[in-house]
């Protein structure tokens, strides 16, 4: 999905606080296009101040419920996580525990053709750790989008196996700004699962927050934890 209005943002009618209140109220109880334009909202400053990071996480929800046809409304979505990672309420991460921890190597990286002047790469990765104290080795392919303005998007999926032969599926989307050409990049994002296995059930129905550190080695570092 692309971060960017379909229509110049002059050519849009600007919303009523009434017709926002109802769109997130929609959003918040878990439907996938008014997540999406939501996120809309934020990306373009209609009827709310401008938040880019806001309007990634809108998108980000919107995206996934969309695909997968998630019901959320059994969980509430809020926009705290957004607020507290940005210090703009002062208050405690809304982290719950730490899921799995890994580290890995870029394994390789293919150029994309060019889209709106955005560099693309499709990376590949292997990575082992521990997911819930049992062993496990992933495997992932992102592609990776650097804009005009420095801004990097990632998104992808991966398998995770366990040693006990456990597979899960996951479903990832991250940002980061860029330090420019060797500097390490710094994704942080949102995770989702999908998996048959019952002892690992449990994570059909969360979301996960992730960081992963990527050096100008190809080397990284992830830690995934529950957003509660």
């Amino acid at each position: 999905m692309a971060l960017a209005p379909s229509v110049p943002v002059h050519a849009q009618q600007e919303p009523t606080p009434a017709e926002v209140a109802e769109v997130r109220a929609r959003a918040e109880q878990g439907h996938a296009s008014a997540q999406g334009s939501l996120g809309g909202r934020y990306l373009s400053g209609r009827g709310v101040p401008q938040d880019f990071v806001l309007a990634h996480m809108w998108y980000n929800l919107g995206a996934f419920c969309q695909a997968c046809d998630r019901i959320w409304a059994a969980k509430k979505i809020t926009i705290e996580y957004a607020l507290v990672h940005t210090g703009s309420s002062g208050g405690e991460p809304m982290l719950g525990e730490l899921l799995y921890e890994e580290t890995g190597n870029t394994t390789g990286i293919r150029v994309l053709p060019p889209e709106g002047g955005a560099v693309n790469l499709e990376v590949s990765l292997q990575a082992a750790g521990r997911i819930q104290g049992v062993e496990h080795t992933s495997m992932w392919t992102y592609v990776s989008t650097t804009r005009a303005d420095g801004s990097i998007f990632g998104e992808g999926r991966g398998v995770l196996t366990t040693a006990d032969g456990e597979v899960l599926h996951l479903v990832a989307r991250a940002s980061d700004q860029s330090g420019g050409p060797g500097s390490p990049i710094h994704y942080r994002g949102a995770m989702h699962f999908q998996t048959s296995s019952e002892k690992f059930a449990r994570l059909n129905g969360i979301a996960g927050v992730f960081e992963y550190n990527v050096n100008a080695d190809g080397s990284l570092t992830g830690k995934i934890w529950e957003w509660t």
